[in-house]
């Protein structure tokens, strides 16, 4: 396999992981300088809210119908923020210039520069960690919790459903039990995966 599909799997997790937050950000009106480090937080908070109340209403965990509500609700945090803003000038507009920004008297390019090192040092210190734990992709272990989570993405992207139930026994280690103790296992990381994993066309193992 080449390097193509590897970066396709990259690409999608980080548009993933930024791209939502970063859309309701700017709906918000959030200062750009900041959005790098805002933007998974309203991303996956919006995500895992729209995942847990889609399946109350019927809505299907599937790439499209997500995206279509992420854009609904983008648009109506827009006209509110617009609408408090006419309203509530003092409160909610724009900010004045001469109120210190974030990074003081380097304003945005010292913003956008320690955020830079940050997301360098990050990806080095990440690298480095899957690099020696695993030893490179074919050295992943494959014992029990590998296959599990890859399976848990697969279960949730065929069922196209944001519930733990589907799970049942099979969040348990032993599925003879009956009354097994874990009954509803917390599947946000896996129901997010779910959303892009089919885009990539790679296999589960390699996806993660």
């Amino acid at each position: 396999m080449g390097i193509g599909p590897l970066l396709l799997c990259v690409l999608l997790i980080v548009l993933l992981w930024w791209g939502p937050g970063w859309l309701l950000g700017e709906a918000l009106g959030v200062r750009r300088s900041i959005l790098p480090v805002v933007a998974p937080l309203l991303g996956m908070g919006a995500l895992t809210v729209i995942g847990v109340m889609g399946h109350s209403l019927g809505l299907s965990w599937q790439l499209l119908p997500v995206a279509a509500v992420l854009l609904v609700l983008a648009a109506l945090l827009f006209v509110l923020r617009i609408f408090l803003q006419r309203r509530f000038p003092d409160r909610f507009g724009a900010p004045k210039a001469s109120r210190p920004g974030v990074f003081g008297k380097h304003h945005i390019s010292g913003a956008w520069w320690i955020m830079l090192v940050g997301l360098v040092a990050g990806g080095a210190v990440a690298a480095v960690s899957w690099t020696v734990g695993t030893e490179g992709l074919l050295g992943i272990n494959q014992d029990w919790d590998i296959p599990w989570h890859a399976n848990m993405i697969r279960l949730i992207s065929v069922n196209h459903e944001w519930d733990p139930g589907i799970a049942g026994n099979f969040a348990y280690y032993d599925t003879s039990i009956p009354d097994a103790p874990i009954r509803s296992y917390p599947i946000a990381f896996h129901a997010l995966l779910s959303l892009v994993w089919p885009l990539t066309g790679v296999s589960i193992p390699v996806f993660l």
